[in-house]
């Protein structure tokens, strides 16, 4: 969902919205709006979702009802329905807002219509760009979300990209919707893990014969999109996810967008927009690698830019990847941390379009400086299977338990966060027979059909990781059994 303020991957909220496709005399029909046919759930959940086919009267009318209500413009959610530019067979067309066009990358219009009134957005189907574009998906999603040009030529399912979706510049999505800061106030944590598992031929029979699963939970904190702009500027910094690295790591790259004679020139690009206190001891530890040759001298670090000033963070310059700790102190306690981001100095002028690579980062953990260590350790115990349900239902689940510390035991803790089902746990990573399943929210885990008949018979080896909010593995434990 999109908020007009942008909702943040950090975002949590203690209802979810409700869809206005029920209404309150218990009915299946989609209002479009907020009406009385839906609003006493919208009052008990807090929110609400409408449907996308709706027209400006719906949006203002809604917009009225509320104020009058006392319901929040901005947690009423108008549905976009990004499909709705297709090509479509169907005898009644996907139409959403604007009636003519709209969906697609044109999305960002109805984005703007609602920004305008306060009131906030939920995409329907934003994975349009990986699903109908095969080849060029990126290069859609960034067209969608930031303006950028589709290329030529670009071959989409319904045929005629260049006629049916053109980019709209002017109505990127990121342009009227805000954005809310990542992190909180005093804990900022990513591993730019992304919300998908990958696997290996050996055992992609696992997970029906396809090379990823979708977990949606595995999703760290990602990079902001990276703003348009600063065209005149001879190089520009970007960053993509390395696709050939074990584990996620964001490569940090510098394009020759024309020649210059200033090698000095500073370059900045902003990853994150943060809004964190400074009243408390914190550090920033990264986990990276350099790019570079070793007789470059090129300039490259991480920056904290503050509503005062900016402060250039130290690197590892090593080609393997290495830990870098900085303490974040400041005299002034009113200031905030509001971005964080790479800073470049010394670039090499080349040809026009040379892309060099300056950085990859593994890791990056803002917290406060620990003062103590818990005074008992962390445990997974208690380990394993249990079958469940009867009949068609009939499953096998993997079981757990684990022992934490109170967060009242630990010493300079303060915004860390805790969970009320897994405690300072934020999930665990799970391998079974050497197949890493991917992770676990609570302490359960169904075991599919197939993984069951692979291991029935014969003793397996189960591992599991215990892993907090800061990146830390806090337990680990390895047992056997035989289904």
């Amino acid at each position: 969902m999109v908020r007009s303020p942008l909702y943040s991957e950090t975002t949590t909220h203690n209802t979810t919205p409700r869809y206005d496709a029920l209404t309150t005399s218990n009915k299946i029909a989609y209002q479009n709006t907020l009406n009385s046919s839906n609003f006493q759930f919208a009052a008990a959940c807090g929110n609400i979702l409408t449907n996308y086919c709706w027209k400006e009267v719906d949006a203002e009318k809604s917009l009225q009802l509320a104020q009058g209500k006392e319901l929040l413009p901005q947690h009423i959610f108008f549905g976009i329905d990004v499909w709705a530019q297709n090509k479509s067979s169907f005898t009644h067309p996907r139409v959403t807002y604007p009636e003519y066009g709209g969906g697609g990358t044109n999305t960002g219009v109805a984005v703007e219509e609602l920004s305008k009134l306060g009131l906030s957005a939920g995409i329907f189907a934003p994975a349009w760009s990986y699903e109908h574009f095969p080849g060029n998906e990126r290069a859609v999603e960034h067209a969608v979300w930031e303006g950028t040009p589709i290329t030529k030529h670009t071959e989409c399912s319904c045929g005629d990209c260049e006629l049916r979706h053109r980019s709209n510049k002017d109505f990127a999505i990121i342009k009227t919707a805000t954005e809310w800061a990542a992190g909180s106030e005093h804990f900022f944590y990513t591993d730019f893990s992304r919300a998908f598992g990958i696997h290996t031929d050996e055992v992609k029979d696992i997970f029906d014969g396809h090379e990823r699963h979708a977990q949606l939970g595995s999703q760290t904190i990602l990079p902001r999109p990276i703003m348009q702009g600063f065209d005149d500027q001879a190089i520009k910094l970007s960053y993509r996810h390395s696709a050939n690295a074990v584990s996620a790591c964001l490569a940090i790259e510098a394009t020759q967008k024309r020649l210059a004679q200033d090698r000095d020139q500073e370059y900045s690009l902003p990853l994150y927009t943060l809004d964190m206190s400074t009243d408390t001891f914190l550090q920033l530890e990264t986990y990276t690698r350099s790019t570079l040759p070793e007789t470059s001298k090129v300039f490259v670090s991480l920056y904290l830019k503050t509503s005062k000033t900016v402060r250039l963070l130290s690197i590892a310059k090593a080609a393997s990847f290495q830990w870098m700790t900085n303490a974040v102190k400041y005299q002034d306690p009113e200031e905030r941390i509001e971005e964080l981001g790479v800073y470049a100095r010394g670039l090499p002028s080349t040809e026009v379009g040379y892309i060099t690579q300056l950085l990859e980062i593994a890791e990056i953990r803002i917290a406060p400086k620990t003062l103590e260590q818990p005074s008992r350790p962390y445990s997974i115990d208690q380990i394993r299977v249990e079958c469940r349900g009867e009949g068609e239902t009939r499953h096998i689940r993997l079981c757990w338990s684990c022992e934490t510390v109170d967060k009242s035991e630990v010493g300079a803790t303060e915004g860390v966060p805790c969970s009320e089902i897994t405690g300072s746990f934020s999930y665990f990573a799970v391998r079974v027979d050497g197949i890493e399943l991917g992770r676990v929210y609570g302490m359960e885990l169904i075991l599919s059909n197939r993984l069951v008949a692979r291991v029935t018979g014969r003793e397996v080896q189960v591992d599991l990781r215990g892993v907090s909010f800061d990146g830390h593995i806090l337990a680990a434990k390895t047992t056997n059994f035989r289904l």
